[in-house]
């Protein structure tokens, strides 16, 4: 997984602003649905293996699948990043 820092991650963009944008955007509307099956990326990253949650975002009538990375930090897991696919089907 990729090294998450205060100011920074995967995305190349401040984790504050993010997150606010995030809460906006969820106040607005904004809903996600996560398949909660583990799933395997076919490629490995810097450190192994690489586990993901399939999920649909939606808004303003927007459909979007995203892959919700996940990383282990003493022994507990956490959502590291996320990676924006094609647009979903209905």
């Amino acid at each position: 997984m990729e090294t998450w820092s205060a100011v920074g991650g995967p995305i190349g963009r401040a984790v504050p602003p993010f997150v606010t944008e995030l809460r906006d955007r969820f106040q607005a509307g904004l809903r996600i649905s996560v398949d909660p099956t583990v799933q395997v990326a076919p490629r490995a990253g810097p450190s192994g293996l690489q586990f993901f949650l399939s999920s649909r975002w939606t808004e303003a009538g927007r459909v979007v699948a995203a892959n919700v990375y996940l990383r282990e930090i003493d022994d507990q897991w956490y959502w590291g990043g996320v990676e924006s696919l094609a647009p979903a089907g209905p």
